[in-house]
């Protein structure tokens, strides 16, 4: 499992760190695959511990890579989240629309204003009674389109 944390200067990330370094050594287990996007905070941690993209660089930051965690890419340069987006805008069907809102994977809910658009389009093709192939109408396909595009 991943987990995700920070802190808001370089000494509360290294008392974070060490306290769970610290707790987690009570059960003994070892954190691995710490990324950072201070280098400083990575010094003490055991090379084998450190995420393979950033220890193979000596914990230089690439910026050409982003870090998956949690379904999301994170970029240490920047220190910002990505989503990576392909939206279907070929969506005929309910099974389409349904296929097409299970790909979404965010266990931190943050593309939720999107996903509760999502499935009120998907709600409204349930309420219509449309079986899984039929086709959709115009004007639902046209609000997914709108939707699609806005990503």
């Amino acid at each position: 499992d991943d987990l995700n944390g920070g802190a808001d200067d370089l000494a509360s990330a290294l008392v974070l760190r060490n306290q769970l370094i610290d707790l987690l050594s009570l059960g003994k287990l070892e954190l691995r695959k710490w990324a950072a996007n201070c280098s400083d905070l990575l010094q003490d941690i055991p090379t084998d511990h450190i995420l393979p993209a950033l220890a193979s660089v000596d914990l230089d930051l690439d910026p050409e890579k982003d870090l998956k965690m949690l379904g999301l890419s994170w970029d240490p340069l920047s220190d910002s989240f990505h989503f990576r987006v392909t939206p279907v805008l070929n969506i005929k069907t309910k099974r389409d629309l349904a296929s097409q809102i299970a790909r979404v994977f965010d266990p931190l809910g943050w593309l939720a204003p999107v996903s509760v658009y999502a499935r009120g389009v998907f709600r409204k093709v349930c309420s219509n009674s449309f079986d899984w192939d039929d086709p959709l109408p115009s004007s639902l396909i046209l609000e997914r389109k709108h939707l699609a595009q806005s990503l």
